[in-house]
């Protein structure tokens, strides 16, 4: 994030972002991969999310693309990359992090170190929901109750892009986007 989202979303982080001004502790995140959004400076932002569910009673949302949909690996050629797996591998990796980050939680709650009311994995259940959508998103989706950023993809090949980043407020957390 920039100075830009700062002023406009009044939050320095994602973190901020999917806790601040969220009444409906709802948060729900659409892309295609999101391997760079779980990256770098992103990275610890998997078990964050894993803990607002579990010690916050967060509700959260992950969809991805199909890894397995002939439009991922059409995508993949269309976008010159090394092979036509190329984006389906960077959608389980995405996906594996969360299962790998569960794991972890629950190893780490039979052995006493992480506390929480039940085992994590029957937390999440009910409170986390990671799945592949029917069609490719067309845009990164971020919301956070009310508050919604939404990016649309440059479906091109790689090199410069500009894509205008829509910021929404006031939006009803429970609808359809």
């Amino acid at each position: 994030q920039n100075g830009d989202s700062e002023s406009y979303l009044k939050a320095d982080n994602f973190e901020e972002f999917f806790v601040k001004n969220n009444k409906e502790k709802i948060i729900q995140i659409v892309g295609v991969a999101l391997r760079g959004f779980f990256t770098d400076e992103n990275e610890s932002l998997v078990e964050k999310i894993l803990n607002l569910c579990i010690n916050e009673q967060y509700s959260v949302q992950i969809i991805l693309a199909n890894p397995y949909s002939d439009e991922v690996k059409i995508q993949s050629l269309g976008q010159n990359k090394a092979n036509e797996e190329h984006i389906s591998n960077s959608i389980m990796s995405t996906y594996r992090k969360f299962n790998n980050a569960i794991k972890k939680m629950d190893l780490n709650y039979d052995e006493g170190v992480f506390k929480c009311v039940a085992r994590p994995s029957d937390i999440l259940k009910q409170k986390f929901l990671l799945k592949f959508s029917i069609s490719m998103p067309k845009a990164l989706v971020i919301r956070a109750g009310s508050n919604m950023i939404i990016t649309p993809y440059q479906m091109q090949r790689e090199g410069p892009s500009v894509a205008p980043t829509i910021i929404a407020r006031d939006a009803d957390p429970e609808g359809f986007f």
